[in-house]
């Protein structure tokens, strides 16, 4: 099902985003995590609010989908911020999508061990240092297979 990314419109007006979210159902909200508080207009603003705070908020006014940029690392192939997508696993009622850091078949079976529905991967096949094949085939493998 296509979905329209809110990120800037979910910080600023958590309760329209909400709305717009339960009338359509194709909502998702970017929660972009730089040095432990929610980001907006480009990464550029500091919304003053933790993660958990934001997706609660966010869940509350009825929004199911989320995002979630993991800024320090995006583009480095450094790997996932797993704690911050198990912390926000448990939170967010619909699709979880990381993002950033994402550089090898091992993150993505990372992203999958921590319970996200998806992974955003862009340096990684830009580069050629991950192709789709090998991310599909790493969580394809039975969750014992997967690394801790």
């Amino acid at each position: 099902m296509a979905r329209v990314l809110v990120g800037t419109l979910a910080a600023e007006q958590p309760s329209l985003t909400g709305r717009l979210a339960v009338e359509t159902a194709r909502v998702a909200v970017a929660a972009d995590v730089r040095e432990g508080t929610v980001r907006a207009a480009g990464w550029l603003t500091d919304t003053g609010r933790g993660p958990a705070a934001f997706v609660k908020a966010l869940t509350e006014a009825g929004v199911r989908d989320f995002l979630v940029t993991a800024i320090e690392r995006d583009g480095t192939g450094l790997g996932p911020d797993t704690v911050l997508l198990r912390s926000l696993r448990r939170l967010v009622p619909g699709l979880l999508l990381a993002a950033g850091g994402i550089g090898s078949a091992h993150d993505v079976a990372e992203v999958a061990a921590t319970g996200a529905d998806g992974a955003v991967i862009g340096r990684a096949l830009y580069d050629g240092s991950l192709t789709l094949l090998e991310a599909s085939a790493s969580v394809r493998s039975s969750p014992t297979d997967r690394p801790p």
